[in-house]
């Protein structure tokens, strides 16, 4: 049975594994995909494009899991899609526009788990749990292999806006106020003290060797080492350990 019509939106999707972990708050979330004007509809993901969401915690969390609801272009394929949580750009040094930095403190990736127009809700659990620092910028970000017309669909929220960006051909990303792709993001309240990078509650030298182990990595290798999270483990972050020392 066909498909029924939409509008052809540019790319997302986004995707996850089984079951999520139980989490203690809700860092971010927007309205699911039913009951809106437009009925269901959402963001394409195919190999030229993609799709992400933008969320900003207002206090300080430790990541635990982020939900996407997903449907299917293909009433056949499970198509696989990747899911990524990134640092924003204008956190490390990638000029003044909020866009993903390229930056990924979690990535994911699995086959959507449903066919169709039967929008399912995804979960992408975390094993690292980086640290979600109030007032930053983060980004879930969506792609997909799957070919035009057999790919995933990041659906959008039955209402409401929300920062978002879309991957242009030319490899830009276009970035705004629209439509909200669904989204939650949960985490436990508060997150480790800058430099605690082995998290037993206390800065001393055993997070120091961590960090000079970690120097000039980048994410997903610097984990907590880089704590300012710029995106590389140096000497900013040497000075934020020692100013925690005890």
């Amino acid at each position: 049975m066909p498909l029924p019509r939409r509008p052809r939106l540019v790319a997302a999707a986004v995707a996850l594994c089984a079951a999520g972990i139980a989490s203690a708050a809700v860092v971010f979330t927007t309205n699911g995909p039913f009951g809106g004007f437009f009925g269901l509809w959402g963001a394409d993901l195919n190999p030229q494009q993609k799709a992400a969401a933008r969320f900003v915690p207002t206090a300080d969390h430790t990541f635990d899991d982020a939900r996407v609801w997903l449907m299917n272009n293909s009433g056949s394929a499970y198509g696989q899609v990747t899911l990524r949580l990134e640092l924003d750009a204008t956190d490390v040094g990638q000029g003044g526009v909020s866009r993903p930095s390229g930056i990924a403190l979690e990535e994911w990736s699995f086959p959507i788990q449903t066919l169709g127009w039967n929008p399912v809700q995804h979960t992408a659990p975390g094993s690292a749990r980086p640290a979600l620092r109030a007032g930053r910028k983060y980004w879930i970000v969506a792609s997909s292999p799957a070919p035009s017309g057999a790919n995933p669909v990041w659906n959008f929220a039955s209402s409401g806006n929300a920062y978002t960006a879309i991957l242009q051909l030319d490899g830009s990303w276009a970035a705004g106020s629209s439509a909200a792709l669904t989204l939650t993001v949960n985490g436990a309240p508060g997150a480790p003290k800058k430099g605690d990078i082995d998290r037993n509650g206390a800065v001393n030298a055993k997070d120091l060797s961590l960090l000079l182990t970690r120097w000039a990595s980048t994410h997903p290798a610097a984990g907590d080492a880089d704590t300012n999270q710029d995106g590389i483990v140096n000497a900013l972050d040497l000075a934020d350990l020692l100013a925690s020392w005890g």
